[in-house]
């Protein structure tokens, strides 16, 4: 039997006493010690893994000679957890891996990840690797922007290939008089319509801003300069259409096969990534 202080009054109490015998406090039972049975490191009795070898407290112990040998930190990634010092080795154990230290959290959800899976991300945010589950969502998102660029990309170069072709057959099948020639390049032209205008009305913000002040400071001009402006506008609009059209077949086709390109390389890398999420 020993005596202790009582942390209420300060009076001199046995240490089996339930209770100080002078105020009634109740004596404080005396903290149960818990240590890493692979480092030596005091823990608290709810860890499950230590931080500072970051191995599981529930796995079986290893020989002594196994545990002598700390955990280094991978000093080459671009970012580490706040809470870890660059001579501080303490780890938080990898979210996918318990029995690998993570040296670095994902750049989207902040999942902890070990150097094997920083190493297979095939996405960064910012230059920091993500985890699998998120480099998947990932992959999934630019997978379906890709198919669906590709797919109104196709329905627009069907649209324009057959006004086109429209229009040749209809300059072809001209009789002499000019109307299959003037036929043929409105039919040819209506594909590219839209995109010639587009370009023929753009202005920019301070050539919108002069023609506001022309119209404010003298109204009569100004405004007949706008109808001028409009009326060119729309010439040169339906002139250079079929111009448009034929330049955006070659765009169109262009992404299509770009695209292509695309899918064929990052559909397999998401289907081998789902068989690994599903055998992890």
């Amino acid at each position: 039997m020993a005596l202790i202080s009582c942390y209420e009054c300060g009076k001199q109490i046995s240490d089996q006493a339930k209770a100080c015998p002078n105020c009634g406090a109740p004596v404080k039972a005396p903290e149960k010690k818990k240590f890493c049975k692979y480092c030596g490191t005091q823990i608290t009795e709810s860890v499950t893994f230590c931080p500072a070898c970051g191995k599981s407290q529930t796995a079986n112990a290893v020989p002594q000679e196994q545990s002598q040998q700390p955990v280094q930190p991978a000093s080459y990634r671009p970012q580490q957890f706040a809470a870890m010092g660059m001579q501080q080795p303490f780890f938080m154990p990898c979210a996918a891996h318990p029995q690998s230290p993570a040296v670095a959290s994902c750049g989207s959800c902040g999942k902890s990840i070990c150097n094997e899976c920083a190493d297979k991300s095939e996405y960064r945010i910012d230059n920091v690797p993500l985890c699998r589950e998120c480099n998947l969502q990932l992959m999934n998102a630019n997978i379906a922007e890709s198919e669906s660029t590709r797919n109104w990309s196709v329905v627009k170069l069907i649209f324009l290939l057959i006004c086109v072709l429209i229009g040749l057959a209809a300059w072809s099948g001209d009789t002499g008089n000019g109307n299959g020639h003037i036929w043929g390049w409105i039919i040819a032209g209506l594909g590219g319509l839209p995109s010639a205008m587009k370009t023929a009305f753009h202005r920019s913000d301070a050539e919108k801003a002069a023609a506001d002040i022309h119209v404010r400071v003298d109204a009569e001009n100004g405004c007949m300069y706008e109808v001028m402006w409009f009326f060119i506008a729309l010439v040169f609009s339906f002139a250079l259409a079929p111009i448009a059209a034929v330049w955006y077949i070659i765009k169109n086709t262009l992404k299509i096969i770009s695209n292509n390109n695309f899918l064929k390389k990052e559909r397999p890398l998401r289907d081998n990534l789902i068989l690994e999420l599903q055998g992890a």
